[in-house]
């Protein structure tokens, strides 16, 4: 038998017995409907049945639409519970050493990397400053978290300063991250308001914030006036000059005579600055 399908019937070619074989035009088909009825073709020029209609394109393509939605937001959960399960929280690590930094972290699979250092005046030189990852916060089993370490306070030389005046003095300071203490002492080599020294000295390292004693110049220190009455002239005169006081001399009469001194002006005992002039009067 040769099945043949003709819409939901079943045909099957009935050949005629070898000896009586017809013409291919004459030959026989037999179709039997899905009730059990047979089936009979379609007159010539009769239109032919109509199949089954479609489902519409739009629902086809929401289908596919749905199934791909639905195959997404599974792929997401999947992924984000993956994600949950690899989160992490980072410990405090500010403080530690890098070394115990990681072994702390290892129990978590998260290590630590020093990506440079910087000055500190409240962590100890070597630990970890600050990191990438702030404690408390998540990151991914196996990440690296980079840190920087405390190099330590910062120190800088001090700056020469003695000879400036006190306002220059100060910008110099602060230029390097100093700042001034001023105290006051007499000095005959340094002019008044200028540095005498200063406490760090010059080159001296010291930290920066820190503060650098200044030592200003009052002038020449003040003198007591000795008493040069008696003396001759020029012990006189050598004797208040050592002191850093001028001399006048005058005569006490329209002439001297024993060249001695006869009085003086200002009077024995009296302070005074250097610079300041006293006059003899010789008899």
């Amino acid at each position: 038998e040769n099945p043949i399908a003709a819409g939901s019937a079943t045909a099957t070619l009935t050949p005629a017995p070898p000896e009586q074989i017809p013409p291919v035009d004459e030959l026989r088909v037999t179709t039997t409907n899905d009730d059990g009825s047979n089936w009979q073709p379609p007159a010539s020029g009769a239109p032919a049945a109509k199949s089954a209609p479609r489902r519409p394109r739009k629902f086809r393509v929401l289908i596919a639409f749905l199934l791909l939605l639905a195959l997404a937001i599974g792929t997401g959960i999947g992924v984000r519970v993956y994600t949950q399960a690899q989160l992490v929280t980072v410990p405090k690590l500010v403080g530690m050493s890098p070394t115990d930094a990681n072994k702390q972290l290892a129990a978590d699979q998260l290590s630590v990397d020093v990506t440079g250092s910087d000055f500190s005046d409240s962590v100890d030189k070597g630990l970890i400053l600050s990191s990438s990852v702030s404690a408390g916060a998540k990151a991914h089993k196996g990440d690296s978290i980079g840190v920087i370490t405390s190099a330590g306070p910062e120190n800088v030389p001090v700056p020469k300063v003695a000879g400036k005046s006190l306002a220059a003095a100060k910008k110099a300071l602060a230029k390097v991250g100093l700042t001034a203490t001023v105290s006051e002492d007499w000095s005959s080599s340094t002019d008044i308001g200028d540095v005498i020294s200063s406490s760090p000295t010059k080159g001296t390292k010291t930290r920066v914030g820190s503060s650098v004693e200044l030592l200003i110049s009052k002038g020449p220190p003040p003198v007591t006036v000795p008493d040069v009455t008696s003396m001759g002239k020029d012990a006189a005169v050598t004797t208040l000059q050592n002191l850093g006081l001028v001399v006048e001399v005058k005569p006490r009469l329209g002439v001297v005579v024993l060249n001695r001194v006869y009085s003086q002006t200002p009077s024995a005992g009296t302070t005074v600055k250097q610079g300041t002039t006293v006059v003899i009067t010789l008899v």
